[in-house]
């Protein structure tokens, strides 16, 4: 007989989650519009020509944290790693906050956020290996720089990627529950349950996000959600004692943002420009300015996302 507990659970966790996600942040969206306070205002490089309440993404950290906490008083193996999550995470969300609130060097953002990368290798560990199908090639100490360089390069990839209605929200959904079957598939239940809780409390977000939305994400949640699926692999790869290809497996669901970043970026940097300046220049911004909704643009980004993890499942299983 099959046992049906195990799905009833991870049903109700989900669906708590988006509820608590999507009223939290009508909460959030009502104070801020009615106290004037963390409210983005457009300028030329905007996506958005109206005011809006930004911040909606720390109902995301907040409900992940706190499922990560309590993973962690459950008393799972190698909680380490989980603690490792829920400090780094909580850092890298806090200061994505204060930047809503008031904005931070670059500077001192990426010096914490290397920081927070060599934190995350020490607790849960780095790349040593590369897997290409049933090979692997040892990286040794090189993995370290390569841990750091995708660490911090993913939280700004993403953070960069959260420029239109309902693009960062619905990669998240679609992310969340890609790790949450991958999870499933290889036995690995605390990815999958981080994934659920990304994923479901995204959807809460999302349904204040879509077009036309009434708050955005905000550096709060960008960076944390870029941090956590570039963290997911590390989790993955610490709590089996199979080597598996989970980098390979987080590129494929993010290909479409990191394909995005990567050629813009380096474009940027031929041209000589200051790869971290606010600008237009992303190809999801070029379809908006080209006449393409935000709703438009945002679902091909999430058909190809859904693309790319049915593809990794595929490959996992």
């Amino acid at each position: 007989m099959i046992n049906l507990l195990p799905v009833i659970i991870f049903i109700v966790l989900g669906l708590f989650a988006a509820v608590f996600s999507g009223l939290g942040i009508e909460f959030l969206r009502r104070y801020a519009e009615r106290q004037r306070v963390l409210i983005d205002i457009p300028n030329e490089r905007s996506s958005h020509s109206q005011p809006k309440p930004r911040g909606g993404g720390i109902m995301i950290v907040l409900i992940t944290l706190i499922g990560v906490l309590g993973l962690l008083l459950i008393g799972p193996a190698r909680s380490m790693s989980l603690l490792t999550f829920l400090i780094c995470g909580g850092i890298i969300a806090f200061v994505g906050w204060i930047d809503d609130m008031r904005s931070l060097s670059t500077t001192l953002r990426l010096a914490i956020q290397v920081l927070c990368a060599l934190v995350s290798i020490l607790g849960i560990g780095y790349f040593n290996k590369l897997t290409v199908g049933n090979s692997a090639f040892s990286l040794g100490l090189v993995g370290i720089p390569f841990t750091i360089v995708w660490l911090v390069g993913l939280t700004n990839a993403y953070n960069f990627m959260d420029g239109i209605d309902g693009i960062a929200g619905g990669q998240a959904v679609v992310g969340g529950l890609a790790w949450l079957g991958f999870g499933l598939i290889q036995q690995v239940p605390i990815v999958s349950i981080i994934g659920l809780l990304i994923a479901s409390s995204s959807l809460g977000f999302l349904w204040h996000n879509w077009q036309p939305s009434r708050i955005i994400m905000g550096d709060v949640g960008a960076t944390f959600l870029g941090y956590s699926f570039a963290v997911l692999p590390l989790l993955f790869e610490n709590h089996t004692p199979i080597l598996r290809n989970g980098l390979w497996f987080s590129m494929l669901v993010l290909w479409a943002f990191l394909a995005d970043t990567g050629i813009t970026m380096l474009r940027r940097a031929l041209r000589r420009e200051n790869i971290f300046q606010a600008h237009r220049s992303h190809f999801y911004q070029r379809l908006v300015i080209s006449g393409w909704s935000h709703a438009r643009v945002s679902a091909l980004y999430i058909v190809l996302s859904v693309l790319g993890s049915l593809f990794a499942i595929w490959l996992s299983s």
